[in-house]
């Protein structure tokens, strides 16, 4: 999240200051719990962005630094972070301001934050946040959750779509489904079977971002998602064909590390991968 050009560190509760210094730091009370298999969360929390009528291009609300400090310490206290590391970073990126909160499930004591049901658990806690910011309320997921938002004395509305995820969201204007629409972008750059370097190039140039994932050492998991309109969904999520060995094997995509490390690393720093000219093939001269 702060490797990203547009990603800014907003606060955190360790010593560190840039990402190295942090994943230490992480890492060391993750070994705490060497078994657990899910030792981070990680949440965004953003504004839906709106045009405002009387001035084009700006948002109908706004938070400030401080006001995105406190939201995201009141949401880290409500879900059970109160003793546990954390990282908050605010990306400038895209059309919809938003946060990302980092914080490790390991608290320092050793106890484990539990993670049963948090995105319901989550919903109850950002209805409260929203009323207390003075925020456009956002339907419920589900009537339960609506039911235990009126319990805080807030009223609730349940969306009228049954539990979309962001692969099912269709935008209003009727175009394909953020899922549909990566699908179709990755299969035409992958057609001739290029290069993982390639690959990852002709999707930046088409306003896909690729986010290939690394282990906290910096080693390569041979995982990758992919993300449009500030959507992000993993590969394996499109489908067996768009894994980071599905690309292989079914899109017939060429990986190589040492060839394709390079780009795989740029990639993941948000760094864009220059276009590769095709070398023209040299001319036969006739007698």
């Amino acid at each position: 999240m702060l490797r990203k050009e547009k990603g800014e560190l907003l606060e955190s509760n360790m010593g560190g200051s840039n990402v190295e210094q942090l994943s230490r730091e992480f890492g060391a009370i993750r070994s705490l719990r060497p078994g657990l298999k899910k030792a981070c969360a990680h949440t965004i929390l953003s504004i839906p962005h709106r045009d405002n009528e009387h001035k084009k291009g700006a948002y109908h609300e706004h938070l400030d630094n401080d006001q995105y400090g406190e939201v995201a310490h009141r949401w880290l206290e409500e879900m059970g972070y109160f003793d546990s590391q954390y990282v908050i970073a605010r990306h400038h990126d895209t059309d919809h301001e938003h946060i990302h909160i980092i914080a490790n499930r390991i608290k320092l004591d050793g106890s484990v934050v539990p993670d049963s049901y948090d995105y319901l658990r989550s919903q109850v806690v950002i209805r409260q946040l929203e009323q207390e910011f003075g925020l456009e309320p956002t339907p419920c997921s589900s009537e339960k959750v609506a039911n235990a938002v009126r319990a805080k004395g807030i009223e609730a509305t349940v969306t009228d779509k049954k539990a979309l995820t962001q692969r099912q969201i269709h935008h209003e204007s009727g175009n394909p489904t953020v899922k549909e629409q990566l699908q179709k972008k990755i299969d035409e750059a992958s057609r001739d079977k290029p290069t993982m370097t390639q690959l990852i190039g002709r999707l930046q140039r088409q306003g896909v971002k690729v986010h290939p994932t690394f282990s906290t050492r910096g080693l390569f998991r041979e995982a990758i998602a992919f993300e449009i309109d500030g959507v992000k969904i993993a590969g394996n999520k499109l489908g067996a064909a768009y894994s980071f060995p599905g690309l292989q094997k079914k899109r017939g995509v060429r990986y190589e590390r040492d060839r394709d490390m390079p780009a795989i690393k740029k990639a993941a720093d948000g760094e864009l991968i220059p276009s590769l000219r095709r070398r023209k093939k040299p001319q036969l001269e006739l007698d």
